[in-house]
């Protein structure tokens, strides 16, 4: 039997901790969940404590779960789960990660080298993000698959090519995310617009590089004279804002009803007709065998993303007499709605043949015993449930800009807005160590999620 409780309300402990800057707890929350200790829950629990050390500024040890993760995610001995989402559900199967939160390990690994002056690690893990799209995009074989690559994980390469003064390099990063953009008329990509800092960092690159012609070119393109946007500083910070918390899983209720087949197989519909799942019956079942009445209806659980509302809504930053603000680079709420959106039809068909089965099994035992056939009927009932696991520390947004700061102390003057119509206020003191300097500021504040009830 399964909990018939959503990951969220069992980690419920573990967000509040979150939520209240108290991370310390927030992994003591972890440690003795029992949920998360149960071996199919592994790699969640990794991730889930990778975050909370990266939060706790302990980069070897954040390292050190997001790598136990990075490894189970590889692992390859999933038969028997497999077996098992067929028979059961996914919710007791090996949690094996998002899509979006198989890239992303890579990015919060490339940023504890980068706190830990290990710019070639960082390097590898950049690069790993499009290594990791393109192993997804392969196993998923998914016609139009929409997140087979990722703009920002282009972006964070520049990053740290730029960190080891590869400018060259550092200008193709750029320029791969830029087309991402080009491919679309609107210059939006998985729920981004095109920011004006990629352009400016497109153009200095080529500059830094000795491309003056695409220099030039791209000045022309973004109406932007070089005079206008030359990177004169000795020393920067790149500052990266992850804003929020990404979506919670929810469960999701429907009945489908049994519609007209083909060739003897089942179709089953919602009453809007929205929604049409046909399943082929097992070659050695045909309509002799069970009663279509069996199939009238059927009660599906699936899984939902809740988004969990902003309480930042923009962010300012202050520093000597000028202003600067983020700009999104990647939407993590969004492609987490699109991965699920894309594969709903995938695996609602998986989960209405397996009620299927079920009726099958329900029905051929009551030929043989009544109240055992009843009691496998509700078995299967209550074993269904929707798998509400998901990586629930990341952020919803992710946002970036460039400030020029003096070798040594600087101090950053943030101002926050919220949704409330009011305004918050932060002072950051940084020391800078390198030409570029690279920083996360996590903010985590957000509204109560509209859960599903």
């Amino acid at each position: 039997m399964v909990s018939c409780r959503s990951y969220y309300d069992l980690v419920f402990d573990y967000h509040t901790a979150l939520n209240a800057g108290n991370y310390k707890k927030a992994q003591t929350e972890l440690e003795r969940s029992k949920f998360l200790k149960k071996k199919r829950n592994k790699i969640l629990l990794n991730l889930e404590l990778g975050k909370a050390f990266h939060l706790q500024q302990l980069y070897d040890s954040s390292n050190y779960f997001f790598n136990q993760a990075d490894l189970l995610m590889d692992d390859r001995t999933v038969v028997a789960d497999v077996s098992a989402s067929v028979l059961v559900n996914e919710a007791i199967t090996r949690y094996k990660g998002e899509d979006v939160e198989r890239v992303l390990i890579h990015y919060y690994k490339a940023l504890n080298y980068l706190y830990l002056n290990e710019d070639d690690d960082a390097l590898v893990e950049a690069k790993r993000i499009n290594l990791r799209l393109a192993e997804l995009g392969d196993k998923q074989l998914m016609d139009g698959k929409r997140y087979k690559s990722d703009a920002f994980a282009h972006t964070l390469q520049g990053f740290v090519y730029e960190r080891l003064n590869d400018y060259n390099n550092a200008f193709i990063a750029y320029r791969n995310a830029y087309e991402l953009y080009e491919k679309n008329t609107s210059l939006q990509y998985l729920g981004t617009v095109l920011p004006l800092q990629l352009q400016k960092d497109l153009i200095n690159s080529a500059h830094k590089s000795g491309f003056y012609t695409d220099r030039d070119y791209y000045c022309d393109k973004f109406k932007m004279p070089f005079a206008s946007v030359k990177d004169t500083a000795k020393n920067e910070l790149l500052f990266i804002w992850e804003n929020g918390l990404s979506p919670i899983k929810q469960q999701q209720d429907v009945f489908l009803f049994l519609v007209k087949g083909v060739g003897g197989d089942l179709m089953f519909a919602d009453k809007a007709g929205t929604i049409n799942i046909p399943v082929i019956l097992p070659q050695d079942k045909n309509k002799k065998d069970v009663s279509l009445a069996d199939f009238n209806m059927v009660h599906v659980a699936y899984p939902t993303y809740v988004d969990v509302p902003l309480f930042y809504t923009g962010l300012n930053i202050s520093s000597n007499n000028s202003t600067y603000a983020p700009a999104l680079a990647e939407n993590v709420t969004f492609i987490s709605h699109e991965n699920l959106k894309e594969r709903f039809l995938k695996e609602m068909t998986l989960t209405v043949s397996r009620l299927v089965l079920k009726k099958i099994a329900e029905a051929e035992l009551k030929k043989e015993n009544e109240l055992a056939g009843a009691l496998l009927g509700i078995t299967g009932a209550l074993t269904e449930k929707a798998d509400t696991r998901n990586w629930q520390s990341l952020p919803s947004e992710i946002s970036y800009t460039r400030i020029p700061v003096n070798k040594g102390s600087n101090t950053l003057y943030l101002k926050f807005n919220a949704v409330n119509g009011q305004s918050y206020s932060d002072t950051l003191v940084y020391k800078a160590q390198h030409r570029l300097n690279i920083i996360n500021y996590i903010s985590l504040q957000h509204l109560p999620p509209v859960l599903l009830r």
